[in-house]
């Protein structure tokens, strides 16, 4: 028997090399979170129930960005990701692209994004669900580096992301501890202005300018440059004194 061999072209070896890199970046993140339990010392049993909801948060949504990560590598556009499911209890992320199930995160159909729709981790936040955009954008991060990338005119430099709204402040910290990522003077670094867009625009296949993560609101905007995932205090929207998950799945 015969068999053809498929010669893969420079540029398709350096996009799997590219999904690789990023797969091996968020495993070793999460892995820095998981031996964090291991920390030697005695902590009381509110910090170590912290300590475990900071490392479920990440686990949820490092889950989602590796789904992703294959369903791009199988061929999809940007725009043709559906975050549609019936378990958001209504229809707001529905898009045409939602029409085929392969086209779908949160489905279990073989060859789908593979995703079990959850809620956040018990007593994470008030309640609320994850919340996926793609108005927001993280400077320092993707092909366009400037601090601007939510008002620079231009779709093609926002992100797009996942953000787990109004968690509190203790775990807000405990995610940046677990990720080395420094809190200005024992607070969450804030953000300069809006996060996300008022009304909280849903990704429905578009991307376009809106809100911005970064640290400029604590005085030192390198604190969140360049960071895909962390956690960060709101200055707009969402409003100051309320803390947020982020955590980038695609890198525009």
């Amino acid at each position: 028997m015969n068999f053809v061999k498929c010669k893969q072209t420079p540029q398709e070896q350096g996009n799997i090399l590219f999904l690789i890199l990023i797969a091996v970046a968020l495993f070793a993140a999460l892995g820095f979170a998981a031996t964090q339990t291991l920390r030697t010392g005695t902590k009381d049993p509110q910090s170590e129930s912290q300590n475990v909801r900071g490392i479920e948060v990440i686990q949820y949504a490092t889950f989602v960005a590796e789904s992703i990560m294959r369903m791009k590598f199988r061929g999809l556009a940007d725009s043709q990701l559906c975050f549609d499911s019936p378990l958001w209890g209504h229809n707001d992320y529905y898009h045409s692209a939602c029409d085929d199930d392969m086209k779908r995160v949160f489905s279990t159909v073989p060859g789908s994004g593979g995703v079990s729709w959850m809620k956040a981790a018990k007593g994470a936040n008030l309640g609320e669900p994850w919340y996926f955009t793609g108005n927001s954008c993280v400077p320092g991060i993707g092909p366009y580096q400037g601090d601007d990338c939510n008002s620079d005119g231009t779709a093609t430099s926002e992100e797009l992301m996942m953000f787990l709204p109004n968690i509190s402040k203790a775990l807000c910290l405990e995610i940046n501890t677990q990720l080395d990522i420094e809190n200005p003077n024992g607070n969450p670094p804030q953000a300069s202005g809006n996060i996300w867009p008022a009304g909280m625009p849903v990704f429905t296949g578009s991307y376009a300018d809106g809100g911005k993560v970064d640290s400029a609101g604590s005085g030192d905007a390198a604190v969140l440059r360049g960071r895909e995932f962390g956690c960060v205090e709101g200055n707009g929207t969402p409003p100051a004194g309320t803390y947020v998950y982020f955590h980038t799945l695609l890198k525009r």
